[in-house]
């Protein structure tokens, strides 16, 4: 085949044919005699569709083959009358006779009609017996017509012979037949598809070509028929019709119909005709009655009777049959309704179980995404929608309060993570039972929880308290033990926020507050506490720059023994003189260093500095050296070894360097994971000679009953005591116990603070012969720290202080004079 398309190649070949036959009709009553012109077209025409067709169908592998076959058929069959009329006319064979002729034309009409049905059947798939019984329907009901309006009258005004009239039924039941599967094709649309109209021009053609031949007959008789003329040219065209059909079915499918198609239900259109083939049995019957021959030859007269009755039976038996067809189908319609009925509402039930858990998951996704799995409270991101609600007000009315737990980390450190969280949870549903329907209790992450009270009614501090006494409370059964924390709280005043990060940042100064000032308690946000936090943020970027510039110094204040009034140790003190010239306070800026981080920097560089002097004060002069250290320090790994390195690159020995440290860092929670890096690295430090000294004694966690347990050298004695020594009272005497608990420790016990001549003898009296303060020099640098000691080493003891150690010893007992000597000689003993 060429490169065109089955469909187009088919439209040639059917414009091929049509025009030839139209040729040969139009040539046929021009030509005198059966070899015309004319003849030998429509002969070449039907040889060609003929082979064609045939070499087209073998090629196929239809399923309809069958039927194709037997159209071919009726056109060879065609042909072969032709090629016989044509050859006698050259005198080879006789010419056909009328019986010839008819017998050939039944036959042949025989294999057209049988395989237009064929046809038909195959295509009808699982509705052939119902388009069988429709076209029975229709055939029957317009035969009754055919033998009523045709039949009859030629019956009842000839007198023809059996062959005659078998001719005339044949053609007569082969036309129905022909007609019936026109009008049931019509009825189902199925003439639109494919090569079908084709077929049906086929039959149209055929069936006014039988009409005529039947008028024709009727008129002249069968033996006066002759071949030719327009009759045998509407039937040359009628086979040539038949070869197009077959050459364009054969072709290639362009497509087919996907299987499981729905059945087409009945149309109006074919109840209509149903309807009206109903009524031709009583019309016909009528017809025939009015109609019967008085008369005239009666041969055929009991046929005439008898076949309208059996053709009534007939019409109404296949009627029934077709009612019994549609109740079979509206049955099975039914039944797949109901089936159709029950997928449905499976199908519905499915989707809406399918809805229930798609809600449900929504619903779990929604609580995953605004609630804290741990706590079940609102989370931040519920918090902030609930805040920028009130925000977005015009005037924004509640208040918003920021919950920090003091001592939560320790929990975590000494009992596990899970008991962390079990006390996270008991702290959520503590303060759950203190929220109303106005209020929102949050937990933005760790130990931080947050109440958001929408109302502008609430006594805010009051809330706040009741906070902080329901954490106070103990919370029991977590790990089998109690555990005791408190909390800080910052609160804040909606209306004065702008926005939601505004408003946290004021409730996190008023927490930060909260906590500067010793935690447990409540801070509520004023303007003066952010002047105080960006005073805080200036002063720890100058502090960071100082630190990077090495602008920081360190100071020496001297230690002094009462009884000789010499020096003997020196505290290494940080000291930062800004840029502006002022001497910014070290419990601001250390306490600052810590939350920042530059502690580290800050306290290696004292260290240093403190190490390189007192290396040279302790060969010269005999004297140790004393430095701070923060706890954060010791929490930090490695701490010790950068102790034992300073001190090996500035030559001091170990035993002439003291640090000092507060009571926190050493009388912390004992199991937890910094307090025991803390003390560890102490614990080395001390066995390789270093001397550690409790700082602010008193102040802190301090117990004096565990005061033996700690890994200390020396307690210096807080300068808020060293005051009480002014008292009479009970208060002047706790602390001269203080005193002499450390003494019988053999402890060296240091006063600090000391700043007048009294209690400079009252410290004596009581045998604390260490002190430091204002009375024995003020921090100074270490240039004049050397001149003093290069000073001290040539002079006498002609100072107040040596006054003093004189006026005390006058009253002094034996056993003062003995605790005394434990004393003051007790850094001198440590260090050798």
């Amino acid at each position: 085949m060429d490169g065109r398309s089955p469909r187009q190649l088919s439209y040639w070949v059917l414009g091929l044919l049509l025009a030839s036959s139209l040729i040969a009709a139009a040539a046929y009553p021009f030509v005198v005699g059966p070899s015309g012109v004319a003849l030998y077209i429509g002969a070449a025409t039907q040889a060609t569709m003929l082979l064609a067709g045939a070499r087209r169908l073998a090629m196929s592998g239809r399923h309809d083959a069958p039927a194709m076959w037997m159209l071919l058929c009726s056109n060879g069959l065609g042909l072969s009358a032709v090629a016989w009329d044509a050859l006698s006319a050259t005198t080879l064979i006789a010419s056909p006779s009328p019986t010839d002729w008819t017998a050939m034309t039944v036959v042949q009409y025989g294999f057209f009609v049988v395989g237009i049905l064929v046809a038909a059947g195959a295509h009808a798939g699982r509705e052939r017996v119902e388009v069988t019984v429709d076209a029975a329907i229709i055939g029957v009901a317009l035969a009754l017509l055919v033998w009523t309006f045709l039949v009859q009258p030629f019956l009842g005004s000839n007198s023809p012979d059996a062959i005659e009239f078998g001719t005339v039924v044949c053609l007569t039941v082969l036309d129905l037949l022909v007609l019936a599967f026109l009008v049931r094709s019509v009825i189902d649309r199925s003439l639109t598809a494919g090569p079908s109209p084709v077929l049906a021009a086929a039959a149209v053609v055929v069936l006014a070509v039988d009409l005529a031949y039947a008028t024709r007959m009727a008129s002249i008789g069968m033996t006066a028929f002759a071949p030719g003329g327009a009759i045998f040219a509407g039937w040359q065209i009628c086979h040539a019709l038949i070869g197009a059909f077959v050459l364009i079915a054969a072709a290639p499918p362009r497509s087919v119909s996907p299987p499981g198609t729905p059945r087409r239900p009945p149309g109006r259109g074919r109840l209509a005709i149903m309807a009206v083939l109903a009524f031709l049995t009583p019309i016909g019957t009528a017809v025939t009655t009015h109609r019967s021959p008085a008369g005239k030859d009666t041969t055929w007269q009991p046929m005439m009777a008898v076949a309208p009755a059996i053709l009534t039976g007939a019409l109404c038996l296949l009627l029934v049959v077709r009612v019994g067809i549609v109740a079979r189908l509206a049955a099975a319609q039914a039944g797949a309704l109901r089936a159709q009925k029950v997928l449905v509402r499976e199908q519905s039930e499915a989707l809406i179980s399918a809805i229930g858990e798609q809600q449900v998951l929504h619903a779990r996704l929604t609580r995953q995404a605004l609630i804290d799995p741990l706590t079940g409270l609102a989370n931040r991101r519920l918090f902030r929608q609930r805040l920028n609600q009130i925000l977005s007000q015009p005037e924004p009315a509640g208040t918003l309060l920021l919950i920090d737990l003091d001592g939560f980390k320790e929990v975590n450190d000494t009992l596990g993570h899970p008991a962390g969280d079990r006390l996270l949870v008991e702290v959520g549903h503590r303060l759950s039972a203190l929220s109303t329907e106005h209020t929102t209790v949050a937990r933005l992450g760790g130990d931080e929880f947050a109440i958001l009270d929408e109302t502008d009614d609430v006594d805010r501090l009051a809330l706040a308290h009741r906070i902080l006494a329901a954490l106070r409370q103990p919370f029991a059964s977590i790990a089998s033990q109690v555990i005791h924390v408190t909390a800080t709280v910052g609160i804040l005043v909606l209306r004065k926020a702008n926005d939601e990060a505004s408003a946290l940042q004021m409730a996190d100064i008023a927490l930060y507050a909260a906590k500067s000032a010793g935690k447990d308690r409540a801070e509520i946000f004023h303007d003066g506490l952010l002047a105080a936090q960006l005073h805080r943020s200036r002063l720890s970027s100058e502090l960071r720059t100082a630190v990077v510039a090495d602008e920081l110094t360190v100071a020496f204040q001297p230690i002094i023994d009462l009884r000789t009034g010499k020096v003997v140790s020196i505290e290494a003190l940080s000291r930062w003189r800004r840029e502006d010239g002022t001497v910014a306070s070290p419990a601001e800026y250390i306490t600052l260093a810590e939350q920042t981080g530059l502690i580290h920097e800050i306290g290696d560089h004292v260290l240093e500095q403190a190490c390189r002097h007192g290396a040279t004060w302790s060969r010269r002069h005999g004297v140790s050296i004393a430095v701070n250290v923060s706890a954060h320090q010791l929490h930090e790994e490695g701490y010790a070894e950068r102790v034992f390195s300073v001190l090996t690159a500035t030559g001091l020995p170990p035993s002439f360097l003291t640090l000092e440290v507060t009571e926190s860092t050493i009388v912390g929670s004992g199991a937890s994971g910094k307090f025991r890096l803390a003390s560890d690295q102490l614990r080395r430090l001390r066995k390789q000679g270093v001397q550690v000294a409790v700082d602010d004694f008193g102040t802190g966690y301090s117990c004096l009953a565990s005061l033996h347990t700690l890994p200390v050298d020396v307690v210096k004695l807080d300068r808020s005591f060293t005051a009480l020594l002014d008292t009479d009272d009970n208060r002047g005497r706790f602390v001269h116990a203080i005193i002499e608990l450390g003494l019988s420790l053999d402890l060296a016990v240091i006063a600090e603070g000391v700043e007048t001549i009294d209690q400079h003898n009252r410290l004596r009296d009581s045998s604390c012969f260490l002190a430091q303060g204002y009375l024995f020099g003020r921090p100074m640098s270490g240039d004049i720290m050397a001149t003093r000691l290069a000073h001290h080493s040539d002079s006498t003891t002609s100072s107040p202080v040596a006054i003093g150690h004189r006026h005390g010893a006058t009253g002094a007992t034996d056993s003062a004079n003995v605790r005394a000597d434990r004393s003051g000689d007790a850094l001198r003993q440590r260090r050798t």
